[in-house]
């Protein structure tokens, strides 16, 4: 099969958005190195859709469109889909989140989330563009006690983006009617405002201590949120043999608190005592 790929020698040089628009100016992405080695551009965007060629580990794409788990791009002028987990996102130089949702700040201050349809595999999507406000410090603090979601869009129907633990600290950067866009960490969504508040919510008393242990005597990851679908929500690493204060427990995920972060551990490397 025809590999595409051109290797990179040095860090990318972001790519400038065509005369038709339909490109995004200063976005671009760099295939992974996995254990598959070269990557399959598709005519489509989904796994069974017919491969283009194969394109190597280092290459340096124009982002032409996002959708929320494929990437439309250009290859040497041969246009395709990726899989977004396959490649590294750069905005305006520098690394980003997968762009299904990140923040771009223009010379005019206005921040961009770019947004495709989660239900349409059509290469048009909307985009939502909300300026950039402030840049107020906030805290999730929900009344039930359980994780804030944070999404796509300002719709509790959007796709969910992850969920974050009460606690989590969250920069707002604009609020309009009961939605804010926030950045929590390197990511950008949006979370409903009645759930943030400036005063970072009192932890209750830890139900008892843990140790970590894991079967292979290394380290266990603390998570923002109740999911192990990918690294993003990892916030430390704690060795085996470190102890946690426990806040609530069930069968999948624990709650603890450790060198003043709380978060979320899988309970199966926990040794309650």
């Amino acid at each position: 099969m025809l590999a595409l790929g051109l290797l990179c020698a040095a860090l990318p040089i972001l790519a400038e958005g065509d005369a038709s628009g339909e490109t995004k100016e200063d976005w671009m992405a760099v295939v992974k190195s996995t254990a598959a080695g070269s990557i399959n551009l598709r005519t489509g965007p989904t796994a069974r859709s017919e491969s283009l060629g194969l394109i190597r580990p280092g290459t340096q794409l124009k982002v032409l469109k996002v959708l929320e788990k494929w990437t439309l791009v250009d290859a040497g002028g041969k246009s395709g889909y990726m899989y977004s987990d396959y490649l590294d996102f750069y905005v305006d130089g520098r690394p980003t989140e997968n762009p299904y949702v990140a923040e771009v700040v223009a010379a005019t201050g206005t921040t961009t989330a770019v947004v495709a349809s989660a239900s349409s595999s059509s290469v048009a999507g909307p985009e939502i563009t909300w300026p950039k406000t402030e840049s107020t410090a906030m805290y999730v603090s929900t009344e039930n006690g359980k994780g804030l979601n944070l999404r796509a869009r300002p719709e509790t129907g959007s796709t969910l983006l992850n969920t974050y633990a009460v606690g989590t600290a969250v920069t707002v950067l604009h609020r309009k009617g009961d939605w804010a866009y926030v950045k929590v960490g390197r990511r950008y969504g949006f979370m409903m405002l009645k759930f943030l508040s400036t005063e970072k919510p009192k932890d209750p008393d830890p139900i008892g201590t843990a140790v970590v242990q894991h079967p292979w005597g290394s380290f266990v990851n603390l998570r923002s949120s109740r999911t192990t679908e990918d690294n993003s929500n990892v916030i430390a690493q704690l060795p085996t043999g470190t102890t946690v204060e426990v806040y609530s427990r069930d069968m999948w995920y624990t709650k603890v608190r450790w060198s003043g972060q709380t978060g979320w551990i899988v309970t199966k490397y926990l040794n309650f005592n």
